[in-house]
Formats: C-alpha cells, structure tokens, sequence
C-alpha cells in the first residue's frame, strides 16, 4: 500500500502543478533570465481570487521540469479505512513562492475533486496528471476549515 501512496503523491502533485503552472512561471522570471529574453512574456490574467486565465504554453513550460513541481508542493492521500478508497489529497507541504501558494492554497487545504469528479480511488488519483496536462480547463475544489473552495484554471 505505501507504494500506492507514493504514486498518488506523485500523480497529484503532477496534476495541481497543471492548474497553477503559469503563476510560478510568470512571477518568478527575471528579466535577465535566458528564457525571458529568447520570449515574449506570456500573461496570466486573473479574473478573480480562484479563477485565471492561463496561456497553454505557460502551463507546457512548468511541466518541463518535473524537479520543479516536487519542490513546490507535497500532497498527501487520505485513504479510507478499506485501503482502496481516497477521500482527498491533503496539501502537506506548499512553498510560499510556488504557484499553489500564489493562487491561494494553503497548507491543509483538502482536495477533494477535479473537474467535478470525486477523487475517491486511488487509481483515479493517480490519473489525475494526464487530465490537467489535457484539458483546456481544470477545476479544483479544496476544503478548508470545513469550507467548500472552487478553483478554476482556463488555458487559452
């Protein structure tokens, strides 16, 4: 089973980083770097506290360096007591300068769905980086402090 675990952490930490990947890569270019001079600064626009419109190249470029994404955030299954089933990812560790902070997650926040779906197995938790490198949309609902929070990410 703790094989299992670790995959689902993996897999999540994939997926969460899709949703967020342009924050990072945004605010944390400097204008000397390399990469910022060799392309046109790409803009997130946020619409409102949990809802950005993100450039689809933005998000390709944060997956490029999976290193990246392990340092950003650390995510810990919930599993049920039968041992198959998972209530939620719990967010155990977040840089204060990752893109998940930047986007208002918090450490503690309970992942409970994406794109509408339960995250209630772990094979479906471990299937969830596929779906946020897929999509033109992703969709996150945490809890936090008992409070229901939707998370909304458009890549244009």
């Amino acid at each position: 089973m703790q094989h299992g675990r670790r995959n689902v952490v993996v897999a999540a930490t994939l997926l969460v980083g899709a949703g967020l990947a342009a924050v990072a890569v945004l605010r944390h270019r400097s204008a000397d770097a390399p990469s910022a001079a060799s392309r046109p600064l790409l803009r997130c626009e946020q619409v409102d506290p949990h809802h950005w419109r993100i450039p689809l190249a933005s998000r390709d470029e944060y997956f490029r360096t999976p290193a990246r994404l392990n340092e950003d955030i650390h995510l810990k299954p919930v599993v049920a007591a039968d041992g198959k089933t998972v209530t939620s990812l719990t967010i155990a560790k977040l840089s204060s300068s990752g893109p998940m902070s930047l986007a208002g997650f918090k450490v503690g926040d309970r992942i409970v769905s994406l794109n509408g779906r339960p995250v209630d197995t772990l094979s479906r938790a471990m299937n969830l980086a596929h779906e946020a490198q897929s999509g033109a949309r992703l969709s996150v609902q945490v809890e936090r402090d008992g409070t229901p929070i939707d998370y909304r990410f458009d890549f244009e």
